[in-house]
């Protein structure tokens, strides 16, 4: 296809400088030792490639349009920073988008629960690759069989679905009967996925 004519209608992007330097790095790893060889070769001394910030101005554009995706947002910056990269918008999005669901610096851990007999969980949703927490439930697991626990995360899961998460495509999940019985009573077209993690144990 033949580019357009208009240079101001044009949104390549510069070129990275490049320099006749003859750079080369070897790395040899040697498995019976578990050391590894680094050599790097470097002819002459220059400059480095030159990382183009993000500035307050965008970082603003973007802040004014979490309801939008990363890459609709990046469609829209990009015609007038044609030095801007689809990662620095997504990395942006991402870090201003906390501040409306994070409550706190301190992260919810469960760790020191378990002496009380508690479990926690978790329901986290995944959009445009960034990972977000949507419900968690604490649960007294003190003498309950797997019928109680399977009607008290029904219970958990459907009040999700009323506030919203109606469309679950996959529901992944360790191999607890029941979170995967739950799930199915409440999306019972959702697709179960075992954690590959969980299911090596």
């Amino acid at each position: 296809a033949r580019k357009i004519e208009d240079l101001s209608k044009q949104r390549d992007k510069l070129p990275i400088t490049r320099y006749d330097c003859n750079g080369v790095l070897k790395i040899a790893i040697v498995i019976n030792s578990k050391t590894a060889d680094i050599q790097l070769y470097h002819d002459l001394i220059h400059d480095r490639p030159e990382r183009i910030s993000v500035n307050q101005e965008i970082r603003n554009f973007i802040g004014d349009r979490l309801h939008q995706t990363p890459a609709e947002i990046f469609s829209q910056l990009e015609i007038n920073n044609p030095n801007l990269t689809q990662k620095q918008c997504h990395y942006w999005w991402t870090i201003l988008i906390k501040k409306q669901y994070q409550k706190d610096l301190d992260q919810l851990k469960s760790n020191k629960t378990n002496a009380l007999n508690f479990e926690l969980y978790a329901v986290i949703g995944q959009i445009d690759g960034a990972g977000f927490a949507a419900a968690y439930l604490f649960l007294d697991n003190a003498k309950k069989d797997e019928g109680v626990r399977t009607e008290i995360l029904t219970a958990f899961l459907t009040n999700l679905k009323k506030l919203g998460l109606q469309f679950i495509n996959y529901f992944l999940t360790d191999k607890d009967w029941s979170q995967i019985n739950a799930a199915k009573i409440v999306w019972s077209n959702c697709k179960i996925q075992l954690c590959l993690w969980h299911a090596k144990k």
